[in-house]
Parts: C-alpha cells; structure tokens; sequence
C-alpha cells in the first residue's frame, strides 16, 4: 500500500521537485502552497504524513503543526526550515514534530526518515 505525504511549501519549485521524488519512491504527494490549503486538502487526500514548512504565508509552520494534529493525532509532521537553529528544533519536536529537517532538504534522508516514521503508523 502506496504512503501518502502532503507537502506543505510555499517554494513552488522545491515543492515540486519533492513531490516527483516522492511519487518516484513509491509515495503518493501532494502539493499545497500555504497551512490554510494544506489544512483543506486534508480532508479529501487523507495523508499519512505532512512535510511543513516552517515559514509559510499566513499560518506559520508551529501554529499549522498543532492544527494538523488537532484534525489527526496519527499523523506524522515533519518540519522543514531554512533557519534552523536548536531552539526552534525543540520548539518544533514539543509541539509534536517527528522531526525538523534543514533545507536544502536531502530528498534520500527525507525519503529514509518517511520510511521509518510511516513503519508503525499501523500499529
């Protein structure tokens, strides 16, 4: 059974090489450019996991984590930054994150870090 991972980014061209990554792995990607959109498409793509950005327009990436959890607690979030720093990180994994990536994101790692956070998704 082919994984879902929603992909909330507001780079287009980042988002999209991402999602070809994804589906080329074996995922099945989708593509939204704010929280507010991710947060919609929510409900119709049924994902088992959220990439997020932390910088988004609008909602920023800790104020959409809790939203995402608040609609499914099982769903798996990872943060993505481009100005991470350790304080943010532990905000990040409080709040809920399964983790916090760097950007530019390294599409082997994040495919790994899906693989091992979706394994038990179904226990």
């Amino acid at each position: 059974m082919s994984r879902g991972v929603l992909i909330v980014e507001d780079e287009a061209t980042l988002a999209k090489n991402i999602k070809t990554y994804l589906l080329r792995s074996g995922f099945k990607a989708e593509i939204a450019g704010s929280a507010e959109e991710g947060l919609l498409l929510l409900e119709s793509f049924r994902p088992d996991a959220v990439l997020l950005d932390m910088r988004l327009p609008g909602m920023d990436g800790l104020t959409a984590l809790s939203r995402f959890q608040a609609l499914d607690p099982k769903l798996v979030v990872i943060l993505t930054t481009g100005c991470g720093t350790d304080e943010i990180t532990v905000e990040a994994m409080k709040a809920g994150a399964y983790d916090v990536l760097g950007k530019p994101v390294s599409l082997g790692t994040l495919r790994q870090l899906l693989e091992e956070a979706l394994l038990g998704v179904d226990c």
